[in-house]
């Protein structure tokens, strides 16, 4: 046996793939299971990973009679938990296990990262049986995009080959995962600039400091910038050691600005800071969201979006209004991903809080036209009026409302309006055919509209209940109070220079980091936030006063007691906001690793990549992202927020992002075609449709399915902890 061992250690390092002491190969014996048989299947990889798959299981099939000898998963960001379970099923719902895992070290010694089981099952291959393994625990079960979003796992055997036993010995190196292996590009090479420049910019005059074409960079800034003439220093760092992150490369080196030498200064005008990229970096739709500028807050690097016209261009171009250090940047997937989900949670929360206030505030005008409709039933009323508010059109009526256009934001709520009621109500034939018969419903061209969503004429049923709605919805009324409602403060959280100041008011950053000094007392920091801002907030809520009343903008300026009340409201109310948010900041931090897979999703299949499913190159990220979450909540509605699998094998999620890109493609204005789509598909009606016979959406498993937690589970630990249920 030793010389063995003494053979096998010579023949790794000839070939340079493993160096081990024998104490350590001695260990290693207890582990030869995983090493001295075939891979029968595997989906390790060395890409960054990820805890918590949403599948359940990983499945795979087999093409070759085997014997499994091992299985192994993967849990790098467990907490170091003691082993559960490992369990394996097939798709005819035959489970064999669960058998107790051993933990084997990880990468940088994380203990307990490798689950270990050995086994001697012998397998059948068939392309009618799908295989899958699942854990007692997969809340820290590892998972990738390179992984399909399932669980890592490795299977070794061996192949059974005309009836013999074909035992391969092997020393081959095993793909382990790896936490982080993201390559960081070079910095491109830039002109040389001067490492420190110094000029004056003048209170009434429109000054330009550095120059484009000679420095690669230049700021502008406009007329009483400052109260006073002030010195501008600008520093080139071309060490930006100190400044690395991971998921972060700097491109060239970084420039710190300072006014009077002040280390954090507050504009009172933005000012405009434009640089140019390394002439080889070439700005395509495809890479174009992976640029962005670069604020340094003293711990970390705050992300600013720059104009992507002009980065097209290979200019580097925003604006700001507080100075510190700033650089150019490309980010990783990893990085990207964490900044749109802290966006998406917070922007999230916003929009779902704005959803019910609008329409708390206009939900009775919509009764209104529902009971002129002959939609009387309240319960009726009530579900419409949810599937309204979750339609992704519903953001476009404060757009409309926004912008005054009451044309718009009427069509727009009729259009609403009908979808919803299609997609309420498709599937439920005995209400189609009660409520079409009723005597409002059957005058008012209601009954003509259902009669079609019955009949499967979505495009006729929309014109029919859309006009319907729009002859007896009181629109006057529903657009002022919504216009009420966006300039109570509620729809601000795309503003950064509100979100710097909610950071600065919460002490999330550090005093002046952005410019606010004491900026956690609300009357300094509300001095001190950006001017147009807050006027363009007092000009809204004077507009919406004046439609309401029946009276000129002229008129409200010129009664000054009421002009002091609407803007006294508006900082009354942002203040609200502020504290309503702080009140919801656990719940919005504990939807992060929920959005964090969707938006994987969302990359892997194609919903972000720009000139796909119309998201073109001058669209914003998280317009885009805001658009897809919305759509994505619109399409679980119509499944009572489970999207079916059909097959077995297929992922709902990705057969979500599938009805996702569809619902993008037909529009509004063709939404019949997106549910005639989904009929193709077989998601209504069809017998192919697995969901409701199948506990788990997200497992291969037909019946009888291996079950990670409740009733039902064969697991006899508590999910990993490796101890018994008491």
């Amino acid at each position: 046996m030793k010389k063995v061992i003494s053979i096998f250690i010579s023949f790794m390092m000839i070939f340079g793939i493993l160096i081990v002491s024998p104490l350590e190969v001695q260990a290693a014996q207890k582990d030869q299971l995983v090493g001295d048989y075939d891979v029968i299947f595997s989906n390790f990889n060395i890409k960054t990973v990820y805890s918590g798959p949403i599948e359940k299981y990983t499945g795979f099939t087999l093409n070759k009679d085997v014997v499994i000898k091992s299985i192994t998963t993967y849990h790098y960001k467990n907490g170091q938990k003691t082993p559960g379970q490992i369990a394996l099923a097939d798709s005819n719902g035959k489970v064999y296990g669960p058998w107790k895992a051993t933990g084997r070290e990880g990468q940088a010694g994380v203990k307990n990262a490798y689950w270990d089981v050995s086994v001697d099952i012998p397998l059948k291959a068939s392309d009618k049986l799908v295989y899958g393994i699942t854990v007692s625990d997969t809340s820290g079960w590892s998972y990738n995009d390179d992984s399909d979003g399932q669980g890592f796992v490795e299977v070794r055997g061996y192949y059974v080959t005309n009836n013999t036993w074909d035992i391969p010995i092997t020393t081959q190196n095993l793909d382990k995962p790896k936490e982080n292996t993201t390559k960081e590009t070079k910095p491109v090479e830039q002109k040389q600039t001067q490492a420190t420049l110094k000029q004056q910019v003048l209170v009434n005059k429109r000054t330009n400091v550095g120059d484009l074409s000679k420095n690669d960079w230049a700021i502008a800034f406009p007329e009483n910038t400052f109260p006073k003439n002030t010195d501008i220093t600008v520093n080139f760092l071309s060490d930006t050691s100190k400044y690395k992150k991971t998921g972060v490369n700097i491109i060239g080196p970084a420039i710190d600005v300072k006014a009077d030498n002040m280390s954090s200064t507050r504009l009172n005008k933005a000012a405009t800071l434009t640089m140019k990229m390394p002439s080889n970096i070439k700005i395509t739709d495809s890479n174009i969201d992976d640029y962005v500028a670069g604020y340094w807050t003293v711990k970390e690097w705050d992300y600013i979006y720059p104009d992507l016209a002009e980065l097209k261009k290979g200019i580097v171009k925003f604006d700001t209004l507080h100075f510190s250090t700033y650089a150019f940047m490309k980010l990783d997937e990893s990085e990207k991903i964490k900044q749109y989900v802290k966006q998406m949670a917070v922007q999230r929360w916003a929009d779902k809080n704005n959803s019910t206030v609008v329409m708390q505030n206009i939900e009775d005008t919509f009764k209104v036209a529902f009971e002129k409709m002959g939609l009387s039933d309240k319960t009726a009323q009530g579900e419409i009026i949810r599937a309204i508010t979750s339609e992704s059109d519903f953001g476009s009526l404060i757009v409309s409302a926004e912008r005054g256009d009451v044309v718009s934001y009427t069509s727009k709520c009729g259009e609403m309006v009908a979808n919803a009621i299609i997609r309420r109500y498709k599937n439920d034939d005995s209400y189609l055919k009660s409520l079409a018969g009723k005597g409002a419903a059957a005058a008012t061209g209601v009954g003509k509209g259902l009669v079609q969503v019955y009949d499967g004429n979505y495009k006729k049923a929309a014109e029919e209940l859309s006009m319907a709605f729009v002859n007896y919805f009181p629109y006057g009324r529903a657009f002022n109070a919504t216009k009420d409602t966006i300039n109570k403060g509620i729809n601000q959280w795309k503003d950064s220079e509100l979100e710097y100041a909610y950071r600065s008011y919460t002490r999330k950053v550090g005093d002046g980091v952005y410019g606010f000094k004491n900026g956690h007392d609300w009357n300094a920091l509300i001095k001190q936030i950006d001017p147009a801002v807050i006027t363009r907030m007092q000009l809204e809520a004077k507009q919406a006063h004046a439609a309401e009343k029946g009276i000129s903008i002229d008129e409200v300026y010129k009664n000054k007691a009421l002009s002091d009340k609407l803007n006294k409201e508006v900082i009354d109310n942002l203040k609200k906001s502020f504290e309503k948010r702080i009140t919801n900041e656990e719940n919005i931090k504990n939807r992060e690793a929920e959005y964090t897979k969707i938006v994987q999703g969302f990359i892997k299949d194609g919903l972000l990549t720009r000139g796909q499913f119309r998201f073109d190159s001058g669209t914003e990220i998280e317009v885009r992202l805001r658009s897809l979450f919305a759509i994505r909540d619109n399409i679980l509605g119509i499944f009572d927020g489970k999207m079916p699998v059909l097959k077995i094998g297929e992922s709902s999620e990705k057969n979500l992002n599938e009805a996702i890109s569809m619902w993008i493609q037909y529009g509004s204005k063709d939404r019949d075609k997106f549910y005639t789509w989904l009929e193709k598909k077989g998601y209504f009606g069809s017998s192919k449709n697995v969901t409701e016979e199948d506990p788990n959406a997200n497992n291969p498993f037909k019946q009888g399915p291996v079950t990670p937690h409740g009733s039902g589970s064969p697991f006899d630990v508590i999910p990993g902890n490796g101890t018994k249920n008491p």
